[in-house]
């Protein structure tokens, strides 16, 4: 991930966080280079900084998804400039479906030209796949199925690659691991902050990123240089402060 796309998922997570809990209301954030925190926000005279982490059961596993997610939408954008009308679209990625650079540069523009020229009409579908159900028989080396729907008339297209894990169970050793990883930041800050946050955050809907938050995860009290400690795991789970203790 770029620098400048590694900064806009951290905002991106920072704003759910902030409206989903309502702490800092109106708080005005800004991004400083580094070694200041990702995040740093003024909420009535205090200084907040906020370092963001996210937890990962597998580091290359979601890079693949991002790699996955990122082709799907250029694939939408280049759809969209063509004018036709909105759909709702499924691409189902095959097991460990890993992009080459050259798929990379060609693959956009492939699948946007395969649902330009498969836009089902108002009311109805179209399954591409190799199976007897298909209203099109579709092989790929990277999808086990393409799903596209009309089923009601789109205002926008909505466009997803559908994922099915099994959700491990998150424990206190995890957690602290992840801290453990972040408690060097605030000893590198230049600035005076009146509190120092960690939010470690977990997108929870696909493999990568999806746990079962047990309640020893929020009954245990973590070792951290951070002032407050929050886990929010955005699609299971929701956000909860963490038990904390300075170290």
């Amino acid at each position: 991930m770029t620098r400048p796309h590694r900064k806009e998922s951290e905002l991106r997570r920072f704003r759910i966080f902030q409206k989903r809990t309502g702490i800092l209301p109106g708080g005005e954030a800004s991004q400083p280079d580094p070694p200041e925190p990702d995040i740093c926000v003024t909420v009535q005279g205090a200084l907040i900084g906020v370092e963001i982490t996210e937890l990962v059961t597998s580091r290359s596993q979601r890079a693949q998804e991002s790699e996955q997610d990122g082709v799907v939408a250029a694939t939408q954008r280049l759809y969209a400039q063509k004018g036709l009308p909105c759909v709702g679209a499924e691409f189902h990625w095959k097991d460990a479906a890993s992009i080459s650079k050259t798929q990379r540069r060609d693959l956009a523009p492939f699948l946007a030209e395969v649902v330009a020229s498969h836009v089902p009409g108002l009311g109805e579908q179209i399954i591409l796949d190799p199976t007897p159900e298909a209203t099109e028989h579709f092989e790929h080396p990277l999808f086990d199925r393409i799903w596209l729907n009309r089923i009601v008339e789109h205002d926008e297209n909505l466009w997803d690659s559908p994922r099915s894990w099994w959700v491990p169970r998150l424990v206190p050793e995890v957690v602290q691991s992840r801290i453990d990883g972040k408690n060097g930041r605030p000893a590198e800050y230049r600035v005076n902050y009146t509190e120092r946050w960690l939010v470690i955050t977990s997108d929870g809907a696909a493999p990568s990123s999806g746990f079962d938050l047990t309640a020893s995860v929020l009954d245990h009290v973590y070792s951290t240089t951070f002032d407050r400690a929050f886990i929010a795991i955005f699609a299971m789970g929701g956000i909860h402060e963490l038990k904390v203790r300075a170290l």
